[in-house]
């Protein structure tokens, strides 16, 4: 699932933020260094001054940046809980670009990493019901189908039953997934195993423990974003 959830950045008051969004050929001016960031093959150890040498973590490629350098992210997936911008020398004069390489081929996530790689040890608990230790979230997705956040676990588990509210009869989706306790339980498509199963879990509700943006920015004026997808920001 790679739905865009609102809000994908929290911005301070101050910020002048310009966000490149599209396809569109857009002239890159490089006034100061070019680094490099790759989630599949970096090292933290590298530098990142060379595609060669990428550096792994996200985060402390940005915080390597100043007014007029541009980071270069490679492609894969970047987990991010949120990715904070914070106090860079950026300006709209001499901004700070951050873009993927190729356009399109990297992806910041606000997702619970485990779920989204497959590596949850989801726990049996009946009737195609499994669960796992987390905190809760907004919307869930797998293998192309969007799964509901149901109140409870007594309505994950009777999703097929006729209910009736002021719209009158309706029926709810037969799989989904619902937070109590602690723990997420998920019900899939026909009730099959989630272990080894990649979900993407967008984080939760404004109010909710756990909500956060994909991207939040504090004092750092002039950001350019280009070409990277967002993935499970919340709402």
């Amino acid at each position: 699932m790679n739905s865009l959830h609102f809000p994908l950045f929290r911005l301070s008051n101050s910020i002048a933020l310009l966000l490149v969004i599209g396809l569109l050929a857009i002239p890159i001016r490089v006034s100061g260094k070019c680094l490099y960031v790759s989630a599949l093959r970096g090292d933290d150890a590298a530098d990142g001054t060379s595609i060669d040498s990428p550096v792994k973590n996200l985060q402390r490629a940005v915080q390597m940046l100043a007014g007029g350098d541009t980071l270069k992210v490679l492609p894969g997936e970047y987990y991010v809980a949120p990715l904070t911008i914070r106090d860079l020398s950026s300006s709209v004069e001499e901004p700070i670009w951050i873009l993927a390489e190729p356009r399109g081929r990297a992806t910041l996530s606000a997702a619970w990493p485990e779920a989204a790689t497959g590596r949850v040890r989801w726990r049996d608990e009946g009737e195609g019901v499994w669960s796992a230790p987390h905190g809760p979230a907004t919307f869930a997705g797998w293998n192309g189908h969007f799964l509901f956040r149901y109140m409870s676990v007594v309505d994950l588990r009777a999703a097929e039953v006729q209910t009736r509210d002021w719209y009158g009869e309706v029926h709810g989706p037969i799989s989904g997934f619902a937070w109590e306790s602690g723990r997420i339980f998920v019900k899939l498509p026909g009730g099959g195993d989630p272990n080894g199963e990649k979900i993407i879990f967008a984080p939760p509700f404004w109010g909710e423990e756990g909500t956060t943006p994909v991207v939040e920015v504090f004092n750092s004026p002039g950001l350019i974003f280009d070409g990277l997808r967002l993935q499970a920001s919340g709402i």
